[in-house]
């Protein structure tokens, strides 16, 4: 048998597009996946794949159980950029004004307390039966414990996502300024310049430039209130030939340090005692002198050469460290065709 794999090949398969929830203690979370079956009609078991690392995967690990939305075509592309787009490692997905905004009032729950999506098709309430790494994903197979059919509308495919849905933001796209960049919703890669090659293949991930999504100059402004949109937003910065504008609307003559780390830039006479993003001390910064240069945000080894044999890292903060490097490879929103 040859051993040729086609990557490519990969995106043919036909995808669904779910919500996948679980609770624990008081807290819920959830993301999107794409895969999703009937496993067996007896017992009626469902299996799903979910990113391992993630915060919904780490969560099911613990709780056990999970509820499965299948979304209708018309969930709109807000829902899936809350539920798809961000960590719940970060974020809570269900905090309440995000809930009232997302989810259109209160949180709808299954009788065993799950969250799920009131304007899906149907929803299925899952035991964990049986658990089994894959790799870079987990996948659960489970038994239905509750069920209901919900509406007769048409469920949503990946195929529908990319053609229909995500075009549905292009209006509000274009209030944010020009395009200065592509961004791989899978991995997080940034590629800089305005047009992305229809060819083009992630260097990380492998998929294609179907899987990208635009960066817009005000992205900029937001890296100002959200210490994480700074690894993006210096990113623009650059590929707009605007330096650290990013960060700095004004110009500052102060110091700027990077951390070696995550790319974070910090203004200031000194480094902070710890990166706000992924909590490196303040001895993993650098003085940016002259023009300054991004961090390699994605080059191979970086943990190694900083954080892994530094003393002046606890081992907790090198376990979350790594965790966020991880995921800032896997991301949330789980693609199985890698």
């Amino acid at each position: 048998m040859g051993n040729s794999i086609d990557k490519k090949a990969f995106h043919q398969f036909s995808y669904g597009l779910f919500l996948l929830t679980t609770r624990v203690g008081d807290r819920d979370n959830g993301c999107i996946v794409n895969t999703a079956i009937q496993a067996a009609s007896e017992p009626r078991q469902v299996s799903v794949s979910c990113v391992k690392g993630s915060c919904t995967q780490e969560m099911i690990d613990e709780s056990g159980v999970f509820c499965v939305s299948i979304l209708a075509e018309s969930t709109p592309a807000a829902f899936f950029k809350h539920f798809g787009m961000q960590s719940g490692h970060d974020v809570d997905k269900f905090e309440q004004s995000a809930s009232a905004q997302i989810l259109g009032g209160e949180v709808a729950r299954t009788a065993s307390g799950l969250a799920y999506e009131r304007s899906a098709n149907a929803f299925f309430c899952c035991k964990v039966v049986v658990r089994e790494d894959l790799g870079s994903h987990v996948m659960y197979s489970a038994e239905v414990v509750e069920a209901k059919r919900l509406s007769d509308e048409p469920s949503i495919t990946y195929d529908y996502y990319r053609r229909v849905t995500k075009k549905q933001d292009e209006p509000a796209a274009q209030a944010q300024g020009a395009v200065v960049a592509w961004k791989c919703t899978v991995c997080g890669y940034i590629y800089e310049g305005a047009e992305l090659p229809q060819d083009f293949v992630c260097p990380l991930c492998k998929h294609g430039a179907e899987d990208f999504e635009p960066v817009y100059e005000s992205a900029k402004t937001d890296a100002a209130a959200n210490p994480v949109a700074a690894q993006v937003a210096n990113k623009v910065a650059s590929a707009v030939g605007k330096g650290d504008g990013a960060i700095n609307e004004g110009g500052s003559n102060m110091d700027k340090w990077v951390c070696t780390v995550c790319g974070y830039i910090y203004e200031g006479e000194q480094p902070p005692e710890a990166c706000p993003v992924c909590k490196a001390p303040a001895s993993a910064f650098k003085k940016v002198e002259g023009e300054l240069e991004l961090a390699a945000e994605h080059e191979f080894g970086i943990y190694a050469k900083t954080v892994k044999d530094n003393p002046e890292i606890s081992a907790e903060d090198k376990e979350y460290i790594f965790e966020q490097l991880k995921s800032n490879f896997v991301g949330e929103c789980s693609e199985v065709g890698m």
